[in-house]
C-alpha cells in the first residue's frame, strides 16, 4: 500500500517511524512553516526530508491518504493559515479517489472528528482525545499516541529512553500551577491550582530546568507526576513514559486501545489531593506494590509504545481484511 501523509502544522513526524515507506508532505503559509521547521532544522531533527510538492499527492501515485491536523481549529476562520491549510486539503481529497483516507485527529478537543470534519472525506478517524463521557461515530477510534509539540512526542517515545537503577523517594513534577482547565474539561476535574495549593503540595519535588535535564532528574526519581492538561494525553505524559519512574496520574475520561485486563494500576491513579496522598503512602509503605505497579507500566509501555504494535493497530482497522 503507498501512503502519503500530509501534516500541515508538522505535528506528528512519528507516523514516519511506523510507516518508513511513507511520503510526508507539509504545507507552508506565506514562505513559513508551523514551529519554524524550515526543511534543514526539520532534517536535523528527524533525518528524513519533508516533501512541499502537493501536486504530488493524487490518487495514481498513492492508496491512502494519511491527514494530521487538530481538525477543530477549522472552526477559527480567523486564521489565515489555518483556512489556506484546509484549502489545500479540500483540493486534495476532492480531486483524488484515493481508496482510504484516514484523518488522525490531533485536538485537545474530545469531540467527534468524523461528524466535526466530515468534509475531509476520511474513512476511518484516529482520535488522540477519545473520550468515556462522548459518543463517537462507529469509525473513529482511540489513538492517544500522538500530539503537537517543538518534537514529536510519538517520535520521541519511540527513540528516547532515560533509565537510571539510583532513585530518589521523590515525585518530581514540571508543570505550571497557575494552569487551569478550558472549557472543554469535564467539571468533575479540579484546576491545577486547586490541586497544587493542598496537601499534596507537600508531597512534591517541583523543577524548571531545561528539557534534557529534566529528563534526566525524571529518571532519577522513584515517582513523578502526570496532571491532566487542556487535552489528554499531554506532553508531561509521553516524557514520563520515555522515563522508568512510577506515573502517580489524575484521572481522566481518556480510552487507551489497550486489550482487555491491560490498564494502569488503580493504585497509581487519584482524583482528589487526598487520594493523592493516600496512594502515595501505600505506595511508599508496600514495596511489593510499587514493584508491582512499575511492572504493569514497563509492561505496557513494552507493549503498547512500539512501532509494530502502533504499526499493526492502525493497518488492522484500516484493512481489517488484509486488504492492502
Amino acid at each position: 500500500m503507498r501512503i502519503a501523509i500530509i501534516d500541515p502544522r508538522i505535528q506528528a513526524p512519528g507516523l514516519v517511524k511506523l510507516f518508513p515507506d511513507a511520503d510526508y508532505f507539509v504545507i507552508k503559509h506565506l514562505g513559513r512553516y508551523d514551529l519554524h521547521k524550515t526543511p534543514d532544522r526539520f532534517y536535523n531533527l528527524y533525518r528524513f526530508r519533508y516533501r512541499e510538492d502537493l501536486e504530488a499527492l493524487t490518487d495514481a501515485n498513492y492508496d491512502a491518504l494519511f491527514i494530521v491536523y487538530a481538525c477543530f481549529d477549522f472552526r477559527d476562520k480567523t486564521r489565515a493559515d489555518v483556512q489556506h491549510h484546509l484549502q489545500k486539503l479540500l483540493e486534495i481529497v476532492d480531486k483524488n479517489p484515493f481508496r482510504q483516507i484516514v484523518g488522525f485527529s490531533n485536538d485537545d478537543s474530545p469531540f467527534d472528528p468524523a461528524a466535526e470534519c466530515n468534509y475531509l472525506k476520511a474513512n476511518i478517524w484516529f482520535k488522540r482525545n477519545f473520550q468515556t463521557e462522548t459518543t463517537y461515530c462507529p469509525n473513529v477510534l482511540p489513538f492517544p499516541f500522538i500530539m503537537f509539540g517543538p518534537i514529536c512526542p510519538l517520535w520521541r517515545v519511540l527513540t528516547e529512553k532515560y533509565t537510571n537503577p539510583e532513585k530518589i523517594d521523590r515525585v518530581l513534577w514540571a508543570g505550571n500551577a497557575s494552569s487551569s482547565h478550558g472549557p472543554n474539561r469535564n467539571k468533575d476535574y479540579m484546576s491545577r491550582r486547586e490541586l497544587i495549593n493542598s496537601r499534596m503540595q507537600t508531597h512534591l519535588t517541583t523543577v524548571n530546568l531545561s528539557n534534557n535535564a529534566y529528563m534526566r532528574e525524571l529518571s532519577r526519581s522513584k515517582f513523578a507526576l502526570d496532571m491532566n492538561g487542556e487535552g489528554d494525553p499531554n506532553y508531561r505524559t509521553f516524557e514520563l513514559l520515555m522515563t522508568d519512574a512510577l506515573i502517580i496520574q489524575q484521572f481522566k475520561h481518556l480510552v487507551w486501545p489497550f486489550d482487555d485486563g491491560d490498564a494502569f494500576c488503580e493504585e497509581t491513579i487519584y482524583k482528589t489531593p487526598e487520594q493523592f496522598v493516600e496512594k502515595l503512602e501505600r505506595l511508599r509503605a508496600d514495596p511489593d506494590l510499587y514493584d508491582r505497579c512499575i511492572r504493569m507500566q514497563k509492561y505496557i509501555k513494552g507493549k503498547y509504545f512500539t512501532q509494530e504494535w502502533l504499526r499493526n493497530y492502525i493497518v488492522k482497522n484500516i484493512c481489517p481484511e488484509s486488504s492492502c
